[in-house]
């Protein structure tokens, strides 16, 4: 008990030593079992009056340890305590006396154990040695060995092996290791930058993302202060606030997160978000950092400040007004046009109701559609756009164009309205109706004259001396009414067009077009009714020649084009691969039918296009016939008026003449046209969605080279064709105008001074011959002789054929108002080289000149 007593005291491993020693020679070995493990190899060492193998033996078995002691020189078990007996579950009889190799077959590498120890036995050096052990159960167990060379008594000595269980330390280690693994996995696939930092701000962790955002590899940053990745004067705000947050727990970053400014590696700064939590293992803190570089989100939101302003300078600067209103019409923008249009100011319109921009009925109409386009979807305005009428500040009303278009924001919708003041619009409008209703009217009346010329026809048909008697009257009267309409529709159309190009005025270029738009229309009506009378008096020859398909396409172009480019719908045309270059039709024919037919598909169609498609058709057997396709996206054509499309002055629907005007014989002639060239024009059409005219002509000689690929003229090909005008020379010629008409001298000399040329008029062809005879006396020089065909004393044809009879070699251009059916040939035969109608064509005029005095110039053989 006295000794029990002392080794509660003891204080050092002496005390415990000298205990030992006592208690070894007293025999009492009951009182150690509390004794520290890692003594007694100490006292084995150190105690050289050890008796007996017994004597330690004693000793190991108070020991609470798992103890073996061993042989040095065979490594042979001498002895194993009971902790031993009870941690392996064997006895010590089994053991004692064996090799340790051959001890626990099958439950450790026994090899590896001794090799181990074996290399263990350096001096008095005390060595730990980690073993498995696989129990006779199927468990793994792990074992942490300590080996210790002890000497019994002077002469022998032996190895002391202490076993400690530390299977359930390893599994905690390997838990550990696994979790530190799933860790850092986190932290390695992590998109945003993570850098963790002790309490003294030193970078414990860089993760890959946290390398990419800021340049640096983690063997660079750990152990540093996180100041390096920050510029000045973040640096020490940084070492204030964590210092403050310690001290106070004031928090400014951490747990909060905020936008800072990051440095990388090159010394280039960014911006980032910075997010921080605070963590803690076992005793020791850590902050977490999240980092986000926003460098891309800022400049997307610079961007997008950017286009802010540009949508806002645009409003700002547009013309018409624009209104944005929500879902309760309450106006929530506008731009100054608006201001401007209603008269109100900016404060006075934000957040109230739209109608207030309306009279009545339709203040509460707008609500009611606003209403039911939200329940219903169903659309009266909103993306469709219409008339209606606006009210201003001081109570007066003006017609307005509308078009609204939802956007959505999400969940909640907006409508922007885009308003134009229509009012100057309208009365030009009025003014047009006027000049349209006076059209109709004449429209009427001419058709009136007509349709007596053809009873006329009619009557006279009974007796065949009085039909052809007529047929000539009826001929004289139509060539006299042509040449005496023609003649001032020249000076009409033409000093318009002179007069226009010198005004400043919009109003009176206005006028002058609204002039020269209906002296063409008038002109186009006279052409009409001349064509209709000659094609149902039996009176028109058709005269078939080689025709260019792909030069006639280009000059239909030429003309359509602009005009659809002005409706802003498009205009294509595909040849298939197997159409030849050239057929045998009558070309002036062929191009007036497709005119007629193009004009009205672009008059028709709004939105959409119009497609001309050229092939040859699959059915032909012997005879190769021409199929030419006209389709169009417009108003298209009810069933029940199809039949009423190609009967003279008349029209599928009455509203369609008041909407778009017209005759209705373009149609009736085409098809006349097309039926006496031997072909065929047919109809389909669905009303609202467009029509389809097809025309099937006879070939005749074709030629054999055919065009190598498909072709499709649209989009910028089709720009470039419609700018590709024929232009001017330059060189100035020196021209003689026989002309009886003052009015058109003074146009012809007006035209061609201004192009450069220097012109010499005669009043009839007598004076005309006079002025070249003298003219070639003097040596002087003409260039080109334009004759009028109609005039007093000495005609035009005369007067070719006489100038012709003197060997005058230069080109005569007949510019006559006959246009009936021979004239044309009766010109050339006089001998002139080129023949054009009245009212005068200026471009083309000028250009025909251009090429007569070129002195490659090819003359045509067909009328301008």
């Amino acid at each position: 008990m006295q000794i029990g007593m002392k080794y509660g005291w003891l204080a050092d491993e002496s005390s415990v030593i000298h205990l030992i020693r006592e208690c070894l020679r007293a025999g009492s070995l009951l009182l150690l079992r509390q004794t520290c493990w890692k003594v007694l190899p100490m006292v084995l060492s150190l105690s050289p009056d050890i008796p007996t193998i017994e004597s330690v033996e004693q000793c190991l078995q108070a020991i609470g340890h798992a103890t073996l002691l061993v042989g040095s020189n065979e490594w042979d078990v001498l002895y194993a305590n009971f902790a031993y007996e009870e941690m392996m579950s064997c006895q010590q009889a089994e053991i004692t006396g064996k090799r340790l190799i051959e001890i626990h077959e099958g439950c450790w590498n026994r090899s590896a154990l001794l090799s181990s120890l074996k290399n263990a036995c350096h001096g008095d050096r005390l060595e730990r040695i980690i073993v498995e052990h696989n129990d006779s159960n199927g468990s793994n167990r792990s074992f942490e060995v300590h080996h210790r060379v002890a000497q019994l008594g002077t002469s022998r000595s032996c190895h002391l092996l202490s076993f400690r269980d530390i299977s359930v330390i390893r599994q905690l280690e390997g838990a550990y290791k696994r979790i530190e693994a799933r860790h850092q996995a986190l932290l390695d696939s992590a998109v945003d930058a993570i850098v963790i930092i002790n309490i003294r701000g030193v970078i414990k962790a860089f993760n890959p993302a946290a390398e990419r955002v800021f340049g640096f590899s983690s063997d660079e940053v750990l152990g540093l202060n996180v100041n390096m990745l920050m510029p000045s004067p973040y640096q020490q705000e940084h070492d204030n606030y964590l210092k403050r947050y310690l001290e106070t727990k004031e928090r400014r970053v951490i747990g909060i997160g905020r936008e800072v400014i990051g440095k990388r590696k090159d010394g280039t700064v960014f911006p980032m978000n910075l997010s921080i939590s605070e963590v803690t293992d076992g005793e020791e803190r850590f902050f977490v950092g999240t980092v986000r570089d926003v460098t891309h989100n800022k400049r997307t939101e610079e961007a997008l400040r950017d286009s802010e302003a540009h949508v806002r300078a645009i409003l700002e600067t547009a013309v018409d007004a624009i209104i944005t209103i929500d879902e309760s019409g309450l106006i929530k923008s506008l731009n100054s046009a608006a201001q401007k249009m209603f008269g109100y100011s900016h404060h006075e319109m934000i957040g109230e109701n739209v109608c207030m921009l309306m009279p009545d009925p339709y203040r509460g109409e707008h609500d009611g559609y606003l209403q039911k386009y939200q329940q219903t979807g169903m659309r009266r305005v909103i993306g469709i756009g219409r008339e209606t009428v606006g009210r201003r500040r001081d109570g007066s009303t003006f017609p307005m164009e509308l078009s609204v278009s939802e956007v959505r924001q999400g969940a909640r919708r907006y409508f922007t309205g885009i308003v134009r003041d229509i009012t100057e619009r309208k009365r030009y409008e009025d003014r047009l109706r006027e000049s349209i209703e006076e059209s109709s009217r004449s429209q009427a009346r001419l058709k009136i004259q007509a349709e007596e010329l053809v009873q006329q026809a009619t009557c006279l048909s009974e007796a065949r001396k009085s039909a052809e008697a007529a047929n000539r009257a009826k001929s004289d009267f139509l060539a006299n009414m042509s040449h005496e309409i023609r003649t001032p529709m020249t000076a009409i159309l033409g000093f318009a067009e002179q007069v226009s190009a010198s005004l400043n005025r919009s109003e009176d270029c206005e006028a002058l077009s609204i002039i020269r738009r209906n002296g063409e229309h008038l002109l186009k009506l006279i052409n009409d009714i001349l064509d209709i009378s000659k094609i149902e008096s039996g009176l028109f020859v058709i005269e078939k020649t080689t025709c260019d398909l792909r030069a006639l396409i280009h000059d239909l172009v030429q003309s359509i084009g602009p005009k659809a480019a002005q409706k802003k719908i498009g205009l294509t045309v595909n040849f298939a691969t197997n159409v030849p270059v050239c057929i045998e039709t009558d070309v002036l024919r062929l191009k007036q039918s497709l005119m007629n037919l193009l004009s009205n598909a672009v008059k028709f169609t709004e939105q959409g296009g119009v497609d001309l498609s050229v092939r040859m058709t699959e059915e032909f057997t012997t005879a190769p016939r021409l199929q030419m396709q006209i389709c169009d996206t417009g108003i298209g054509i009810a069933a029940e008026h199809l039949d009423k499309l190609f009967i003279p002055f008349s029209q599928a629907d009455s509203s369609v003449s008041r909407r778009f005007g017209g005759t209705g014989l373009g149609l009736a002639i085409s098809k006349r046209l097309i039926e006496l060239m031997g072909g065929d024009l047919q109809v389909k059409s669905i009303l609202g969605s467009g029509s389809s005219f097809t025309i099937t002509l006879p070939t005749g000689k074709i030629s054999h080279s055919a065009l190598g690929t498909s072709r499709q003229i649209s989009g910028p090909r089709l720009t470039r064709a419609l700018k590709a005008e024929a232009r001017v020379r330059d060189t100035p010629r020196s021209i003689l105008l026989a002309e009886d008409g003052l009015d058109n001298q003074k146009l012809i000399d007006l035209i061609l001074r201004k192009a450069g040329h220097d012109l010499t008029v005669a009043e009839h062809g007598g004076v005309a011959i006079a002025l070249y005879e003298r003219a070639i006396a003097e040596g002087q020089n003409i260039d080109m002789i334009l004759m009028d065909m109609q005039m007093p004393f000495v005609d035009g044809y005369e007067a070719t054929r006489r100038l012709r009879s003197m060997g005058c070699q230069i080109p005569i251009v007949a510019l006559t108002a006959h246009a009936m059916v021979g004239d044309r040939e009766k010109c050339l035969q006089a001998g002139c080289t080129e023949y054009m109608t009245k009212p005068i064509d200026r471009h083309a005029l000028l250009q025909l000149i251009d090429e007569l005095g070129h002195p490659s110039a090819v003359v045509s053989q067909q009328p301008i």
